[in-house]
């Protein structure tokens, strides 16, 4: 969530923008009062940057914030196997099955 908060919120209307474009609200991405939520990051539509846009709605003074970012790091996905039993020939209905996943991450 990206916050935006005013020291006088009274008659205020908020925005966002990001890299300079206005943003609509959708299931993903959206306005929560003057902040803005996301229920899941793209790193393809979520990338540069975000301002937040404070407008009075009675003199129609803009104020608008510091430039926002993420900086978002993405491990490529890794291989599924399974590990016991060994074989899919040998799953049974309502059995355990224990499923091994091995991904490797090294920040940069």
């Amino acid at each position: 969530m990206l916050r935006c908060e005013v020291s006088d919120p009274a008659d205020i209307q908020y925005g966002w923008l990001n890299n300079g474009q206005p943003l609509d609200d959708t299931e993903r991405r959206f306005r929560e009062v003057s902040n803005l939520k996301f229920t899941a990051v793209d790193r393809r539509v979520d990338a540069g940057n975000f301002e937040c846009v404070a407008t009075n709605t009675v003199t129609g003074e803009e104020a608008h914030s510091t430039n926002a970012s993420f900086n978002i790091k993405w491990l490529e996905s890794g291989g599924v196997t399974l590990k016991e039993p060994t074989t899919e020939a040998e799953i049974e209905s309502s059995a355990p099955v224990t499923l091994r996943c091995h991904i490797d991450g090294h920040p940069r």
